[in-house]
Protein backbone atom coordinates (compact mmCIF):
# COMPACT_ATOMS: atom_id res chain seq x y z
CA UNK A 1 0.00 0.00 0.00
CA UNK A 2 1.22 3.15 -0.82
CA UNK A 3 1.97 6.70 0.99
CA UNK A 4 -0.95 9.04 1.13
CA UNK A 5 -0.19 12.05 -1.38
CA UNK A 6 -0.88 13.94 2.03
CA UNK A 7 -0.02 14.00 5.66
CA UNK A 8 -1.53 15.74 8.45
CA UNK A 9 -0.30 15.96 12.38
CA UNK A 10 -1.94 17.97 14.86
CA UNK A 11 -0.21 19.25 17.52
CA UNK A 12 -1.61 20.85 20.46
CA UNK A 13 0.66 23.82 21.29
CA UNK A 14 0.13 27.10 24.00
CA UNK A 15 -1.05 29.26 20.91
CA UNK A 16 -3.59 26.66 20.17
CA UNK A 17 -3.46 23.91 17.94
CA UNK A 18 -0.91 23.73 15.15
CA UNK A 19 -1.61 21.26 11.62
CA UNK A 20 1.80 20.27 10.08
CA UNK A 21 1.25 19.29 6.90
CA UNK A 22 3.31 16.80 4.66
CA UNK A 23 3.57 15.97 1.07
CA UNK A 24 1.08 17.55 -1.59
CA UNK A 25 -1.90 19.32 -1.61
CA UNK A 26 -4.34 18.71 -4.70
CA UNK A 27 -7.70 17.87 -6.23
CA UNK A 28 -7.72 14.62 -4.25
CA UNK A 29 -6.19 15.90 -0.83
CA UNK A 30 -7.23 19.65 -0.47
CA UNK A 31 -10.73 18.36 1.01
CA UNK A 32 -8.94 16.35 3.93
CA UNK A 33 -7.06 19.45 4.46
CA UNK A 34 -10.12 21.58 4.82
CA UNK A 35 -12.00 19.18 6.80
CA UNK A 36 -9.33 19.35 9.23
CA UNK A 37 -9.04 23.11 9.65
CA UNK A 38 -12.14 23.36 9.82
CA UNK A 39 -12.87 20.87 12.81
CA UNK A 40 -10.73 22.72 14.78
CA UNK A 41 -12.26 25.58 16.74
CA UNK A 42 -10.08 27.27 18.87
CA UNK A 43 -9.61 31.39 18.83
CA UNK A 44 -6.08 30.50 16.77
CA UNK A 45 -5.54 27.83 14.64
CA UNK A 46 -1.93 27.59 12.78
CA UNK A 47 -1.16 25.60 9.45
CA UNK A 48 2.50 24.72 9.50
CA UNK A 49 3.25 24.24 5.28
CA UNK A 50 6.99 23.81 5.73
CA UNK A 51 6.82 19.69 4.30
CA UNK A 52 4.30 20.66 1.85
CA UNK A 53 5.89 20.25 -1.19
CA UNK A 54 3.15 21.09 -4.32
CA UNK A 55 0.06 22.98 -4.23
CA UNK A 56 -3.04 23.55 -6.83
CA UNK A 57 -5.57 25.48 -7.54
CA UNK A 58 -7.46 23.16 -5.28
CA UNK A 59 -5.46 23.66 -2.14
CA UNK A 60 -5.23 27.39 -2.39
CA UNK A 61 -9.49 27.23 -2.20
CA UNK A 62 -9.17 24.75 0.96
CA UNK A 63 -6.68 27.98 2.19
CA UNK A 64 -9.48 30.86 1.46
CA UNK A 65 -12.43 28.57 2.54
CA UNK A 66 -10.75 27.70 6.04
CA UNK A 67 -9.71 31.36 6.26
CA UNK A 68 -13.57 32.35 5.37
CA UNK A 69 -14.39 29.39 8.28
CA UNK A 70 -12.46 30.63 10.83
CA UNK A 71 -13.07 34.42 10.53
CA UNK A 72 -16.62 33.89 10.68
CA UNK A 73 -16.58 32.00 13.91
CA UNK A 74 -14.37 35.31 15.15
CA UNK A 75 -11.23 33.37 14.92
CA UNK A 76 -7.85 33.37 12.73
CA UNK A 77 -6.27 30.93 10.54
CA UNK A 78 -2.14 31.72 10.59
CA UNK A 79 -0.39 29.67 8.02
CA UNK A 80 3.59 29.27 8.64
CA UNK A 81 6.81 28.07 6.85
CA UNK A 82 5.53 28.33 3.48
CA UNK A 83 7.93 27.07 1.13
CA UNK A 84 8.91 29.57 -1.50
CA UNK A 85 7.22 28.26 -4.38
CA UNK A 86 3.71 27.85 -2.42
CA UNK A 87 4.29 31.51 -1.16
CA UNK A 88 5.10 32.78 -4.84
CA UNK A 89 1.93 31.40 -6.23
CA UNK A 90 -0.07 32.95 -3.10
CA UNK A 91 1.14 36.03 -4.10
CA UNK A 92 0.71 35.91 -8.07
CA UNK A 93 -3.14 35.04 -7.22
CA UNK A 94 -3.49 37.65 -4.56
CA UNK A 95 -4.02 35.45 -1.68
CA UNK A 96 -1.65 37.01 0.22
CA UNK A 97 -3.19 40.21 0.58
CA UNK A 98 -5.60 38.58 3.20
CA UNK A 99 -4.38 35.48 4.42
CA UNK A 100 -2.90 35.76 7.88
CA UNK A 101 1.21 34.18 6.57
CA UNK A 102 3.71 34.21 9.26
CA UNK A 103 7.24 33.69 8.05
Amino acid sequence: MSEPLLQLVIIQESRGPVVAARGEVDTTSAGELLAALVSLEAPVVVLDLGGVMFMDSSGIRALVAAHHKHDERGGRLVIESVPPTIRRVLRITEVDTFLHIEP
